[in-house]
């Protein structure tokens, strides 16, 4: 599903000319504890001004991907807690750290 989200944010960046995720303004935010998951496709993330990891790293997946190079959705689990962020080759780049989410 997080490969769909990143598709379709490939299209809205491209169709309506959306800029650089880290140049947005947007910053990270925690999703509440409730049980609810929200995915924010990039218009909706850029306009909010906030996401989780896996708004951000589906972003920028997209992003990277429209620049030509091999991102990859990365899934990581520390306990009962999953953290999403991107691989491009053997580099891993996490959004939400640059973006806010203290470690």
């Amino acid at each position: 599903m997080l490969n769909r989200l990143v598709d379709l944010n490939r299209y809205l960046l491209k169709s309506r000319r959306l800029g650089p995720l880290y140049k947005s303004g947007v910053r990270y935010v925690p999703e509440p504890n409730n049980g609810v998951e929200d995915w924010q496709a990039v218009d909706v993330l850029y306009r909010s001004g906030e996401g989780d990891c896996e708004d951000l790293a589906c972003a920028l997946c997209a992003q990277r991907r429209n620049e030509g190079l091999d991102a990859r959705i990365r899934l990581t689990k520390k306990g009962r807690i999953w953290h999403v962020t991107i691989r491009i080759g053997d580099r891993v780049e996490d959004p939400s750290r640059v973006l806010g989410m203290e470690s």
